[in-house]
């Protein structure tokens, strides 16, 4: 099997507390087109920036004043975005682990928590959903 490609150094995410995790969707002429187009995560108060392309993972830590751009954003039609942590319940979750592998047309990572079901990030054919 194909090794996982990934573009960044993987963050130390474990026993940490999830402070956020926020998701651009893209929509195209009224229709969802990527239900995870850019993920955002903030723990210990950095934010981080998970997306995929090509079947690579890429994860960058991002600068402070992310909320600003983020807010800005948040009436974007075509990019708006998603409140994950609140609507799937985990703002404030332990996140017990991470892990990034391929699959069948793409890649996913899987974030595992404390005491709640995981969430995973799957791309394939350049297209990222959530699983839950």
């Amino acid at each position: 099997m194909k090794e996982l490609e990934v573009n960044g150094k993987w963050p130390q995410i474990e026993k940490q507390s999830l402070q956020e995790m926020i998701v651009q969707e893209f929509w195209f002429e009224g229709v969802l087109e990527e239900p995870a187009n850019v993920v955002y995560l903030k723990i210990n108060d950095h934010w981080l920036r998970l997306y995929f392309d090509c079947g690579i993972l890429f994860w960058r830590q991002d600068s402070e004043g992310l909320e600003d751009e983020l807010a800005s954003r948040s009436n974007d039609t075509g990019y708006p975005l998603i409140d994950l942590a609140a609507h799937l319940n985990v703002k404030g979750a332990e996140i017990v682990h991470s892990i990034g592998k391929v699959v069948p047309g793409g890649s996913e990572v899987e974030f595992q928590f404390r005491d709640q079901p995981p969430i995973i990030f799957q791309c394939i054919n350049d297209v990222t959903s959530i699983k839950t």
